[in-house]
This record gives C-alpha cells, sequence and structure tokens, in this order.
C-alpha cells in the first residue's frame, strides 16, 4: 500500500512540471527566407476534377532498342498504342502513334547488373500531354545469382 502511494505522489509531482509557462517560437524560417523570393504555385482552376477515372494504355516500341546500341539521354523513342482504350467519349485506336523521352539509362555492370531504360514524358496524339502519366522503368536480364 505504501508503494501505491509513493507513486501517486510521484506522477502528481512530475505532471506539475511537464506544463510549459511560455511558448517557444521558432524564428528561423522568417529570418531564412525574408531575402529570398519564394515562389506560390496556383492550382489549376481551369480543370475539372469531378471525374478522377484513369485509363491504362498499353504502349509498345516500334523498334527494338538497347543500351549499348545508340541510346542516350533525351532520346526519343517511338511507340505506339498496343490495345484499343476507351477514354470517355473517345476510342484510342490500336496503333496510334505515341512518343516518350529517355529519361535515364544504364548499360550493363561488370558482375550481371543489368541495364536499365527509365521512360517519361509520353505524348500520344489525340490526348493532351498534361493529362497523361508515365514513368516506365525497363530492366534487362539479371545474371546475379
Amino acid at each position: 500500500m505504501n508503494k501505491f502511494f509513493c507513486v501517486i505522489i510521484q506522477i502528481l509531482l512530475f505532471s506539475a512540471f511537464v506544463y510549459a509557462e511560455e511558448q517557444v517560437v521558432d524564428n528561423f524560417p522568417a529570418e531564412w527566407y525574408k531575402d529570398k523570393e519564394v515562389k506560390i504555385i496556383e492550382p489549376n482552376l481551369e480543370y475539372d476534377y469531378s471525374s478522377l477515372k484513369r485509363e491504362k494504355i498499353i504502349l509498345s516500341p516500334v523498334e527494338k532498342y538497347s543500351t549499348p546500341h545508340n541510346v542516350y539521354d533525351g532520346m526519343p523513342i517511338k511507340l505506339k498504342v498496343k490495345r484499343n482504350v476507351r477514354i470517355g467519349r473517345n476510342l484510342l485506336m490500336h496503333g496510334t502513334p505515341a512518343t516518350a523521352i529517355v529519361e535515364l539509362y544504364t548499360t550493363n555492370g561488370m558482375t550481371g547488373i543489368p541495364a536499365t531504360i527509365t521512360l517519361g514524358q509520353v505524348s500520344i496524339q489525340g490526348l493532351d500531354d498534361s493529362k497523361i502519366y508515365c514513368y516506365d522503368i525497363e530492366t534487362g536480364q539479371n545474371k546475379n545469382i
């Protein structure tokens, strides 16, 4: 019983010191940004956010690309739509041309590390580029054991 009262008294004493009297104000951000220009990004108010439905568009390359042969960052890659896709009331037909940009590529490693090609900035004929989101990483055969 005596231990119980000691624990209660300790809790009451320690909880009395938990509350701070003065609010701590951090002045560093105000001082850091006072001579810097900060751009405020405005939302796109013209876009209709009521429908956020997404459609998957499967693309395939027109030619065969390989990392050791003539691939570089920023290179445009020719693609085509592999399957018909209905987007709203529009039909995106099979074979519609598209392009993508090689954002990053790495060649094969010495110990069997596979090559990778990262594609981005996809544009498809007949679609608004700002409504397309694509980021694709293609990896070669992994020979690590």
